[in-house]
């Protein structure tokens, strides 16, 4: 917000793209960034790499299986970077389905996951109709997010 509040309606989309390289407090948080991405890069590869695994239903958990896996995220991965230029339209689309995701609709799975397995679906009626509400909504604005988002999108 400071970098806004100096640039204004200027300010780049990364707000350290208007500081002038020869900033020393710009290089070390550009710097900073730079050691954030390299070293969570990995830590967030491999959680969603197994996660892919987990939803097609590989049990198999051999090094080849795991760098066949690795290869073809990462060639997915790369394709996508090359075709999306726009950071926006990333972080955009990002927000519309993950945030309201962890937001809307998790929760209240999880929710009537714990009611439905203690079997008191009878003691919360109302919480449970509140939690497919909220649930919809989510779809819901989610799913305008993601049409706002790709509208804006371009090759």
């Amino acid at each position: 917000s400071l970098g806004f509040l100096t640039f204004g309606g200027n300010a780049a989309d990364f707000i350290l793209n208007n500081y002038s390289t020869k900033d020393p407090l710009a290089s070390i948080s550009r710097s900073g960034i730079a050691m954030s991405v390299i070293f969570a890069y990995p830590l967030i590869f491999l959680g969603g790499r197994d996660g892919v695994l987990d939803l097609i239903g590989v049990q198999d958990r051999s090094l080849l299986v795991l760098r066949w896996a690795s290869l073809g995220i990462l060639i997915v991965i790369t394709i996508l970077a090359i075709v999306v230029h726009d950071l926006d339209f990333v972080l955009a689309f990002g927000g519309a389905t993950l945030s309201t995701v962890v937001t809307y609709i998790l929760p209240p799975l999880m929710f009537r996951a714990v009611v439905e397995a203690k079997k008191q679906e009878d003691q919360y009626q109302t919480e449970l109709w509140l939690a497919t509400a909220m649930i919809v909504w989510g779809v819901i604005t989610g799913s305008f997010g993601m049409v706002v988002a790709l509208r804006s999108f371009k090759i």
